[in-house]
């Protein structure tokens, strides 16, 4: 019998379900020196929208350029 794994992800700040993996944000937080351990929450698009409304800063992007469809 084939078997099916579903995972259900829940905000750790408000315990709310979050069923749309289009509205999941994960938060990472690292100490400066790197000696402690990083810390991850997943949040709710409405938590990640209040968060960037309080300040901080958004980190560019890493690595190749995505391929377009129309090149290559």
């Amino acid at each position: 019998m084939a078997r099916k794994t579903i995972t259900i992800t829940t905000s750790d700040w408000s315990g709310k379900e979050i069923t749309d993996e289009k509205e999941a944000w994960q938060l990472t937080l690292k100490s400066g020196d790197g000696r402690k351990r990083i810390w991850i929450a997943d949040l709710t698009d409405a938590e990640a929208k209040e968060l960037k409304a309080r300040g901080g800063r958004e980190q560019s992007r890493r690595g190749r350029r995505p391929r377009t469809e129309t090149a290559g």
